[in-house]
């Protein structure tokens, strides 16, 4: 088993039981990968060296990195935003409003469903870092795929059936254990016992 096959195992490993505590990495790592590859696969169609093309990817995607560390509340919110919206829209659709009227419904749902998604910022960190980890450690995701999704500048690669009884027992492990540990953290905090801090906390 080559290394990066094994580094990336602990990594998921790390963020199936720890993920809430090790979010930001993972935040920082998509940004980086993101940003990362899109400059390497832009630069080696238009042909530039081997050397400028891993500097530019390594500076783009740190800079990708630190940006999606700052804004990771709003990409969280973005998503119950769109829903809220859309199920605004729906609703507006199916009992035959005004447009005045399904502007309103429509942006009162959003708002609400930003605001949903950041009043449980912890669950849905549990649940995607819990999801990360299981894909890694059940080989759903391999390293190979990402070097493809580098290569392909696409997502299929790592599309995989989510319905796997190994896939959906590890992830289920995973939230379940997260959510043990953060209520065991609240119950020493509760008795006034220090505990270890999260990245939400600092």
């Amino acid at each position: 088993m080559e290394t990066l096959t094994i580094g990336l195992f602990m990594i998921g490993l790390a963020f199936l039981l720890f993920g809430y505590q090790l979010y930001l990495l993972l935040v920082a790592l998509f940004g980086f990968g993101l940003g990362g590859g899109i400059t390497y696969s832009y630069f080696a169609i238009e042909g530039a060296s081997t050397d400028i093309q891993l500097l530019l990817t390594v500076i783009v995607g740190a800079i990708a990195a630190i940006v999606f560390v700052f804004i990771q509340r709003f990409l969280v919110a973005l998503p119950g935003f769109f829903l809220g919206a859309w199920i605004g829209r729906a609703a507006a659709f199916e009992y035959g409003l005004s447009d005045f009227g399904t502007f309103a419904l429509v942006v009162i749902l959003a708002i609400f469903g930003a605001g949903l998604a950041l009043y449980l910022f912890k669950s849905i960190m549990i649940v995607l870092t819990s999801f990360a980890g299981a894909s890694v450690l059940t080989f759903s995701i391999t390293v190979d795929d990402l070097r493809s999704v580098a290569e392909t500048q696409s997502l299929d690669p790592i599309a995989f059936d989510m319905t796997g009884a190994v896939f959906l027992l590890v992830f289920a492990f995973g939230i379940l254990f997260q959510f043990g540990v953060m209520s065991m953290f609240a119950d020493d905090d509760d008795s006034g016992t220090e505990y270890p801090s999260t990245y939400m906390d600092r």
